[in-house]
């Protein structure tokens, strides 16, 4: 399943920040997008596909929105991921599966000690 309301702070049409709460907002698809004006508001609202971002263009790190435009990315596994910052991009250069597999991770936590330890008794 999708996380029910993303709360995505950067205009999806300009690429300006519009801090949360200020200025204008509409909800598509599950995701409420900010804008910094009407004008980008209406380029939104005529045509919502041309600037709704697909998977790829989540920054798999810090969850923002990013464009291809985004002079961060890098390819993994057949498929391209897009960065907000240097910084970003190299954290996942780093250990690329920690921000690819994070269910796996959950999983993992605290399963193998807590049987060791009651074991022997």
């Amino acid at each position: 399943g999708r996380r029910m309301m993303l709360n995505i702070k950067i205009d999806p049409v300009c690429g300006m920040e519009v801090p949360q709460g200020k200025g204008i907002n509409t909800e598509h698809a599950g995701a409420i997008y900010y804008f910094c004006s009407d004008f980008c508001l209406q380029k939104f609202e005529a045509d919502p596909a041309q600037y709704v971002p697909s998977e790829s263009l989540i920054d798999p790190v810090c969850s923002m929105t990013v464009t291809e435009e985004s002079a961060h990315h890098t390819g993994h596994e057949d498929k391209t991921f897009y960065f907000c910052s240097a910084s970003c991009l190299a954290k996942f250069s780093a250990s690329p599966e920690q921000y690819l597999a994070k269910d796996k991770t959950e999983e993992k936590s605290g399963c193998c000690c807590s049987s060791k330890k009651n074991h022997g008794t």
